[in-house]
């Protein structure tokens, strides 16, 4: 599974959108290889994760905690885990 970089702090935590935390937990779960591809110019060599400022986004491209209905979160996740190998 491959996903992008917003930024790519010096302790080597990654600072991505909304749903990459669920893709690297599901592809652990199921064994499948999970890689970062970025720029070289998103590596940020004296940032800590602790320090990283995340960008604004308007809010019509946020996700908050509890504004989907459970029903669409199962749905997703089967979609997700119906694309990974057996």
């Amino acid at each position: 599974m491959f996903v992008g970089a917003d930024r790519i702090c010096a302790d080597g935590y990654v600072v991505n959108g909304v749903g990459t935390c669920l893709m690297a937990l599901a592809a652990n779960k199921y064994n499948v290889p999970f890689y970062v591809l970025s720029e070289s110019l998103k590596i940020d060599s004296v940032l800590i994760s602790s320090e990283a400022d995340l960008e604004d986004k308007n809010p019509n491209e946020m996700v908050y905690a509890g504004s989907f209905p459970p029903q669409i979160l199962r749905s997703a996740i089967r979609t997700l885990i119906s694309l990974l190998p057996n």
